[in-house]
């Protein structure tokens, strides 16, 4: 129990540090809120773009970074069935500089999301550029939700935990993917829906 309200503690102290002062620059405020709502939806296109335009090759690691995702952010339902930690304004504490439901805080589906992206690129398609970018958004992203009040700085952390068992849920079936799920169902029903462009050499 004293360990528990020691760390609660230390988040809440971390948590004040970080978030906007009242004195906190307008552009600053500005920035933090595109980054908050709208920086997430880069990833998803840089995925397609890789998709589209990278190597085929790929693929199979792309279609298994998203997977991974999705499980993390599976995850994090269950989490919020067995344990639920109240956000900064629930409390309250600090300042809230956008709208957001009184929900769960623990973990961050944003921060789950893109780093089970970056991870997966790394793991299962050696993507090292495109994963340290978006871990980069991953990481504005994090400080943007915690500056502006909607999460405590340990929601990422326990984001990171999320997307990291994504990631490995996947690592058994990577062959079951690259050998049966891309040939089989992926690429026939790519190649149909896409026949034109594919034509054309617009995308690959």
């Amino acid at each position: 129990m004293s360990t528990f309200l020691s760390t609660e503690a230390f988040n809440r102290a971390l948590f004040l540090q970080l978030n906007a002062s009242s004195d906190a620059p307008v552009a600053l405020v500005r920035i933090a809120m595109l980054f908050a709502n709208w920086a997430i939806f880069l990833v998803p296109a840089l995925l397609a773009a890789l998709w589209l335009w990278g190597s085929p090759r790929n693929r199979t690691g792309l279609l298994a970074a998203f997977l991974a995702a999705e499980f993390g952010l599976l995850l994090n339902q269950l989490v919020g069935l067995m344990y639920v930690h109240p956000r900064p304004f629930m409390v309250p504490i600090g300042r809230l500089l956008i709208d957001h439901a009184a929900d769960n805080s623990m973990p961050s589906d944003h921060f789950t999301f893109v780093f089970a992206i970056a991870l997966g690129l790394f793991v299962f398609s050696r993507l090292k550029i495109p994963a340290t970018l978006v871990f980069a958004i991953g990481l504005a992203i994090a400080w943007s939700r915690v500056f502006l009040g909607v999460h405590f700085p340990l929601d990422m952390i326990g984001a990171a935990v999320s997307g990291s068992i994504g990631v490995a849920l996947l690592l058994p079936f990577i062959r079951f993917l690259e050998n049966w799920v891309m040939p089989q169902m992926v690429d026939p029903v790519y190649r149909f829906a896409f026949k034109f462009p594919l034509q054309k050499g617009w995308i690959r």
